[in-house]
């Protein structure tokens, strides 16, 4: 009787963990259901590093292709970033149209760069790209050119579940706004960070310049 109980456990793991981080996963599925519905789950965090990004041009682009191109444009990308996070091992937050925002809750900032500098090199391979539509097999896009810009941003944020249905495991606090901040800066196919008193430029290839505040 109990080798059912621990395969629906481990299920409910895997597929709480799919949406939320695993901290909050587990601390999610041990809480009663009483304290599920009277308890804001939450973690403060002193040194995060936030990823930031948005497409350019994208908002133009939505508003001249059919719907379906839409969707398939933003899962080829996320499915791509998806893979990345993985790999360096951060944790995807949230997707907010062509916004997506990471985290790496503690440690070294490299994983979060190493994440960025992969993003950024995918864009910077496609030139007069032909959306493959995944609603209409076959029908492709006219040539398009979608740029992306980052931001990255360490400090605190206090992470937490909102509401009480479709959960989802949100950041607030310094790291998001600067790199949000940052973000709205930073040049087409680019990485725009913050570390001590100084902005960080980083390109494909290496560290580009620094320019101090």
């Amino acid at each position: 009787m109990k080798l059912p109980l621990k395969k629906s456990r481990k299920e409910r793991q895997q597929s709480t963990s799919v949406l939320l981080p695993s901290f909050i996963a587990n601390q999610l599925l041990h809480k009663s259901l009483f304290d599920r519905n009277n308890i804001c789950l939450k973690r403060s965090f002193q040194s995060a590093t936030v990823f930031q990004s948005d497409l350019i041009g994208f908002t133009a682009l939505s508003s001249t292709v059919h719907p379906s191109f839409v969707v398939s444009l933003l899962h080829h990308f996320y499915a791509k970033y998806d893979h990345f996070a993985a790999h360096f091992n951060v944790q995807k937050i949230e997707t907010i149209g062509d916004a997506y925002i990471c985290v790496s809750f503690g440690g070294p900032t490299e994983p979060v760069i190493d994440f960025a500098l992969s993003v950024v090199n995918v864009h910077k391979q496609l030139k007069d790209y032909r959306i493959q539509n995944i609603l209409q097999p076959g029908n492709v896009s006219d040539p398009i050119n979608i740029s992306i810009r980052v931001g990255i941003a360490r400090g605190n944020v206090l992470g937490c579940i909102l509401g009480r249905s479709c959960l989802r495991f949100h950041i607030f606090g310094s790291a998001l706004d600067h790199a949000i901040q940052l973000e709205g800066k930073c040049l087409p196919n680019s990485i725009l960070g913050i570390h001590l008193y100084m902005y960080i430029i980083y390109t494909c290839s290496s560290l580009s310049f620094f320019i101090t505040l």
